[in-house]
């Protein structure tokens, strides 16, 4: 039973050579900025990195493509708050209350509390990942195809809930649409091409990488053509570095946050940007003031973005403990993995 503690403390010490920290700090540094362009992901990030580290030693690779994962999930953010364009689909929720504060010349302080809740929510997330991954990975397994219906059907729910809460009808009409659009392509099992209308350029449905900017982007810009008077943004920084007490006025978010992105993440097939929708939902709903969500909740903010952080430990929980990715950057994590000699599976555990 101490085999297990000793090992973790073990590789814990061997982080800290100066070989490895070097690794650590430039590929993350990497992450960072695949994550701040819109239009790259982490998975992209991923598999760009993958080539770059076929020569060198598995261990150390693998450190580099989880650093570069964990970069991108984090840096999505900072477009996100300063141009209302998600770096990643899985930032797309810190752009309600992350553009707000940056308007309102707060976009220092929310600049720092995203990545302090990225922080702890990869600490959390790596954590479980650490110590949980036998038993979570047997629970995800459970998930079958009225489990992802039930799913798919909750997220609509949520759409009503975050879009329009007075009303929120017009949330779900959207919902089904959106769900009605993602069936655009080949189908899974069979490969039959559903809506496409005779054009092979529609049997591969719709990107979400062009639709993310589409729907983010030139929202933006055809809502700066509307106003005749551009509104005055506060360019002042401020504060960048967040108080501890403002991290314990919202421990309650952090640590339920976390826990929903590991669980999302164990999902097979789920992703970041699930458990970071699902994340701000619930903050929302417990919030003592939910009228402030989207109009620059720092609450909303730190939920989204610890969600989405502590959902890429869950992500790899189905990876090491059945090879089976838990969103797309675990599994180009998983190819990279087999690239380098690696057999993740139950074997491995």
């Amino acid at each position: 039973m101490e085999l297990g503690p000793l090992l973790i403390f073990k590789e814990l010490l061997n982080l800290f050579s100066p070989v490895i920290l070097f690794h650590v700090f430039w590929s993350t540094f990497i992450g960072m900025i695949i994550g701040m362009l819109p239009g790259l992901t982490a998975t992209m990030g991923i598999a760009l990195l993958t080539g770059l580290t076929f020569g060198m030693e598995p261990r150390m690779a693998i450190i580099i493509l989880i650093c570069v994962y964990v970069g991108a999930i984090t840096g999505g953010s900072r477009s996100a708050i300063l141009l209302n364009i998600p770096g990643t689909p899985a930032n797309a929720a810190a752009c309600l209350d992350g553009y707000p504060l940056a308007q309102r010349g707060e976009a220092g302080q929310a600049i720092g509390l995203a990545a302090t809740a990225s922080f702890i929510g990869t600490a959390f997330g790596l954590f479980c990942m650490a110590f949980f991954t036998p038993l979570l990975g047997k629970i995800a397994l459970e998930f079958h195809s009225w489990e992802f219906f039930w799913l798919a059907i909750f997220g609509i729910v949520i759409c009503g809930n975050l879009t329009a809460p007075t009303d929120p009808l017009k949330g779900w009409i959207a919902g089904f649409f959106g769900l009605l659009i993602s069936l655009v392509g080949m189908e899974g099992i069979t490969a039959y091409a559903r809506f496409s209308f005779g054009f092979d350029q529609m049997k591969g449905g719709f990107a979400l990488i062009p639709v993310l900017v589409g729907v983010y982007g030139i929202a933006e810009v055809l809502s700066g053509m509307r106003e005749v008077v551009l509104p005055k943004v506060r360019s002042k920084v401020g504060r960048i570095i967040p108080r501890a007490r403002d991290l314990m006025n919202h421990y309650r978010h952090i640590l339920r946050s976390g826990v929903i992105g590991v669980i999302v993440g164990a999902i097979p097939g789920v992703g970041e940007d699930v458990a970071s929708w699902v994340s701000y939902d619930f903050a929302k709903r417990s919030s003592k003031q939910p009228e402030k969500f989207g109009k620059g909740s720092l609450e909303g903010l730190i939920a989204a973005e610890t969600g989405d952080n502590a959902c890429i430990g869950g992500a790899i929980i189905p990876v090491l403990s059945l090879a089976v990715p838990g969103s797309a950057p675990a599994a180009v994590l998983l190819a990279a993995m087999w690239l380098h000699g690696v057999r993740p599976g139950p074997l491995l555990m």
